[in-house]
């Protein structure tokens, strides 16, 4: 599933914008916090990340992260135009709005865009702890708030997944990283992040 090409929605696909000229403006409030993001891990012994993946385990049918080589060409796309360090371990990383911005940065020469999110996010009130350590995920930065329709916080996405709760699951959006990776496309591009004040 790529979404710099296209959504899937219910089993039809559709171009998020076709290739103009045309004077476009984007306005992105509270989007990217929502969308989902990719969990790096830093090599053992190496100078390089590897990627997480969630599989389903074959015995328990519990969900597991697992780390496997680098693979996915969008995650590789992010680290390369905005590179994290590997010193600060494993993170959460926004592949998906980064895949939008390229998206839309490359189908509209003469577009505008205004995005409106949470840069921060308060700390879990989760006070449940996984009943099964392989419900347990590899702790990361800019790790998700995950919060089900009973305004209950999780501490980790795979055990409210294995009791099969519908969840909201929030990310502190990086607008520093974002403007860069946005730069990064189109160097020529008047970016400018401000934050509201307190």
């Amino acid at each position: 599933w790529n979404i710099c090409t296209s959504f899937l929605s219910l089993s039809l696909r559709f171009e998020l914008l076709s290739h103009s000229s045309t004077p476009t403006c984007v306005l992105a409030l509270e989007l990217f916090d929502n969308l989902p993001h990719d969990k790096i891990v830093p090599r053992p012994s190496t100078s390089d990340w590897m990627q997480v993946e969630v599989r389903k385990q074959e015995k328990t049918q519990h969900l597991i992260e697992e780390m496997v080589p680098l693979s996915d060409e969008l995650i590789k796309r992010t680290l390369h135009a905005v590179p994290y360090s590997l010193f600060n371990g494993a993170t959460f990383i926004p592949t998906v709005a980064c895949g939008v911005l390229e998206h839309i940065l490359r189908q509209r020469p003469n577009i505008s865009i205004a995005v409106a999110d949470f840069d921060y996010l308060p700390p879990s009130q989760a006070t449940n702890t996984p009943v099964n350590s392989s419900l347990s995920s590899i702790p990361a930065q800019n790790s998700p708030i995950i919060t089900d329709m009973n305004d209950i916080d999780h501490a980790c996405y795979l055990e409210a997944n294995s009791q099969e709760l519908l969840c909201d699951i929030l990310f502190p959006t990086d607008f520093q990283r974002l403007a860069s990776f946005c730069k990064y496309q189109r160097s020529n591009l008047d970016v400018k992040v401000s934050k509201q004040a307190d």
